[in-house]
């Protein structure tokens, strides 16, 4: 009986997931936002229906969703143009990530939370989901131009590092690492790990191919493709990292061979469906009636527009350094604005480990919906005055 009231509220769940999406893409927003609603409604805020309890299978299957989310994440990267441009995306990354980072961390101290909060909320601000500025800029016809090509570089950057930033983030919860040394030590093992799974499997890619090709299995290569990614991540995991750094690692690594592409293709219907359920379940565990307190108006006022002045400041002066001219330059500013997948995922982590309360949530959420809202007009408005 339980598990017949399992698929029923799941069922619910996913229903009313993709109509939302499609109510979203119809009005041109990004469909994540109808998962994070579809997951209000059946939560503990009104139907009460799902809600995963951690380590619920469940719970097991959304976080697989995520590990799988980043794992296409790293195959549809375009390997040799992020190689490329590395330099310049360094630059631009290191003063956004920076700035976003310190930015979060004074709205903390602003506030009075303890440092792993505020910690917690300068991880949550380094996060970019560009996907909604490469759209405007592909209409626009404007994204294969020096700007958009940084939007891109640094967008991906900003991944391996919010990453980065996320691990050495819940060690210090962990395991009350506070000491800054350890946490760069930290920092430089996830990131010798990703490094060296990018060039052991990247330098196999080709053969790996090859050889999952001509197995007669049914689906040997998306099937092995995944049991692969998941192999990385689970390495990470093991080693103390976390398994989204090896998932994406393995993703982009592969997809240093073109003819992986077939692969994201083919395993895009099933990331569709447990990347929804993540995302879903995440805003199920939240109590929406707790953090829409006048209490907290302080904190959503300060986290979005610390969130916004971060990533215009880092990445304008970082475009600056790198040659493109002021308004180029803050076109990639604003274009970095969006949050989404990475943002979601590092707020339910720190939810996970008892330091992001459901105002910090609930302010990610508003924080995304806003930047979705109000990002492609102002980069129209900066294209058109580019012209008069």
């Amino acid at each position: 009986m339980a598990f017949t009231e399992f698929l029923v509220a799941l069922v619910v769940a996913l229903v009313i997931a993709k109509i939302l999406e499609e109510l979203f893409i119809r009005i041109g927003l990004p469909p994540v936002i109808g998962d994070i609603i579809a997951g209000i409604i059946v939560g503990k805020s009104f139907l009460g229906i799902f809600v995963p309890e951690e380590g619920s299978a469940a719970d097991s299957l959304a976080w697989l969703g995520v590990v799988l989310l980043l794992f296409y994440a790293g195959l549809e990267t375009d390997y040799r143009n992020f190689i490329r441009g590395l330099k310049n995306f360094i630059v631009v990354s290191m003063l956004d990530i920076s700035l976003a980072f310190i930015n979060g961390f004074i709205v903390g101290w602003i506030l009075g939370y303890p440092l792993n909060q505020s910690i917690f909320l300068g991880t949550i601000l380094v996060a970019t989901s560009v996907g909604l500025t490469v759209k405007t800029l592909l209409d626009m016809g404007k994204l294969d131009t020096r700007e958009g090509l940084v939007i891109l570089g640094v967008a991906v950057l900003d991944d391996i590092l919010g990453l980065i930033i996320l691990v050495a983030a819940l060690s210090v919860i962990v395991y009350g690492v506070i000491d800054i040394k350890d946490i760069l030590f930290i920092g430089f093992m996830s990131f010798l790990f990703w490094l060296s799974s990018i060039v052991v499997i990247g330098g196999l890619s080709s053969r790996v191919f090859r050889v999952f090709s001509k197995l007669h299995i049914d689906n040997a290569l998306p099937i092995l493709s995944i049991v692969l990614g998941l192999s990385i991540a689970a390495l990470a995991g093991v080693i103390g990292l976390s398994p989204i750094v090896g998932a994406y690692a393995a993703g982009l690594a592969l997809a240093k061979c073109r003819r992986f592409q077939i692969v994201s293709e083919k395993i895009k219907v099933l990331i569709d469906l447990l990347a929804t359920l993540f995302f879903v379940a995440s805003s199920a565990r939240i109590a929406i009636e707790s953090a829409l307190r006048l209490e907290y108006i302080w904190l959503y006022a300060l986290f979005i527009s610390f969130a916004l002045i971060g990533k215009t400041i880092g990445n304008t002066l970082g475009s600056r350094i790198v040659g493109l001219p002021w308004r180029k330059a803050l076109i990639v500013g604003i274009g970095m604005w969006p949050r989404a997948e990475v943002a979601l995922i590092s707020a339910t982590m720190g939810m996970a480990h008892g330091v992001v309360t459901p105002p910090i949530y609930f302010a990610t959420v508003m924080l995304i919906i806003i930047t979705s809202i109000i990002v492609p007009p102002i980069i129209k408005l900066l294209y058109a005055k580019e012209t008069t």
